[in-house]
């Protein structure tokens, strides 16, 4: 295939991908917007907020090696499946997702725990929408395109 001007990476892209993708924008948005309303309303600290975000954006950078992302000849796509290690991955991001109230439990409680919670959350959804972006991007300049 030939590079064009400003191709769009979307359409190298398989559509479960594009899919997962856009979930991840959606719950990022939505929480983000509950987040940012009780930081406004003073029900919550921003810095802790912030932290929140970070850390979610930390754990969605690791946990995205769940699906392993590969240019596939056939179909002329970048497709994703996921590998042994992309399983012992769900199921410790799994294991973290269920126990992280319990982890966070013995610092806040009621509206500033489900505020970090929904905070961590947004951030593992940005964390995962950037990593998955970078990664279909470097491939697509691998095969050239």
């Amino acid at each position: 295939m030939k590079k064009e001007a400003d191709p769009s990476i979307s359409q190298f892209m398989d559509e479960k991908i594009i899919k997962r993708l856009k979930g991840y924008r959606g719950i990022a948005l939505i929480f983000l917007v509950i987040v940012t309303i009780e930081v406004i309303s003073g029900f919550f600290n921003p810095f802790i907020a912030l932290l929140g975000i970070l850390a979610g954006v930390v754990l969605g950078i690791l946990s995205n090696r769940i699906f392993h992302l590969h240019w596939d000849e056939e179909s002329e796509q970048v497709i994703s499946n996921v590998d042994r290690l992309g399983v012992v991955i769900l199921i410790l991001y799994f294991i973290v997702a269920i126990y992280r109230r319990f982890f966070l439990e013995g610092y806040f409680e009621g509206v500033p725990l489900l505020i970090l919670t929904l905070s961590i959350i947004a951030g593992t959804m940005i964390g995962r929408l950037l990593t998955t972006i970078v990664i279909v991007r470097r491939i697509l300049r691998r095969v050239g395109l």
